[in-house]
């Protein structure tokens, strides 16, 4: 095999340069404490390797803010992080460190963990996870509450990431409902998150007074009450 080597001495710059008809196209060099670098000419971007990093670089230094990964009509296809991506900034605000989205099963229940469940002919939920905020949504219907303790909230467990502590926790979210008899002055109704816990409380708003949990046997019998919910919370 042949092994070309070639060196620069006691300075950083350019190793070997490449023309095209007598103009500079490109280079590849050393600078910045030993690190090789690869680039275009003067106004082109170029990728210095650092020992654990991959950085910009342009004109014979480093570069920040200046060159793109792509264009708008030649894209890469796919990235793979194993961590995260900053977005806007470098501080832990800017971090995006999670995504995901997919399906969950909620559980009418008339306690926070386990208890006596209802049937339904359909329980489907899904939900989207961006950072720590979690949007989540729910179809429940034909709701059958029989064998449920009628005098116990209304729970849907099954959350598919705990609510955070305090504050974090306490999240609102959107209710619409079938065969729920309410309060006569009610006037609103909502689901809620609670603090470190894995499961959502339908709750009623009432008319100057304080709201109250939904319980059981508000739910009408039959097995023809149907709850669709939408809630965003944080973990």
């Amino acid at each position: 095999d042949t092994v070309q080597y070639i060196k620069r001495l006691n300075s950083d710059g350019s190793i070997s340069t490449y023309q095209k008809d007598g103009d500079v196209v490109g280079n590849i060099g050393v600078d910045n404490s030993d690190n090789l670098f690869i680039q275009g000419n003067s106004t082109h971007g170029g990728l210095q390797f650092g020992t654990s990093s991959v950085a910009p670089h342009q004109n014979g230094a480093l570069a920040d803010n200046v060159i793109s990964l792509g264009t708008s009509g030649n894209r890469f296809k796919y990235l793979y992080l194993s961590s995260g991506a900053y977005l806007g900034g470098t501080g832990g605000a800017n971090l995006l460190d999670d995504y995901e989205e997919g399906t969950w099963t909620p559980v009418v229940s008339d306690a926070a963990t386990g208890g006596n469940t209802a049937t339904y002919t359909t329980n489907l939920g899904r939900y989207r996870k961006v950072g720590n905020m979690i949007t989540v949504s729910c179809k429940l219907v034909n709701i059958d509450r029989t064998g449920m303790t009628t005098g116990n909230a209304i729970y849907i467990q099954g959350l598919p990431f705990t609510a955070g502590a305090g504050d974090l926790g306490q999240q609102q979210g959107a209710l619409f409902c079938n065969g729920i008899n309410l309060d006569t002055n009610c006037r609103s109704m909502c689901v809620h998150t609670s603090s470190s816990k894995s499961y959502l409380l339908v709750r009623e708003i009432r008319d100057n007074q304080s709201s109250v949990v939904t319980n059981v046997g508000k739910i009408a019998t039959g097995g023809t009450a149907d709850i669709f919910a939408t809630i965003t919370y944080f973990n």
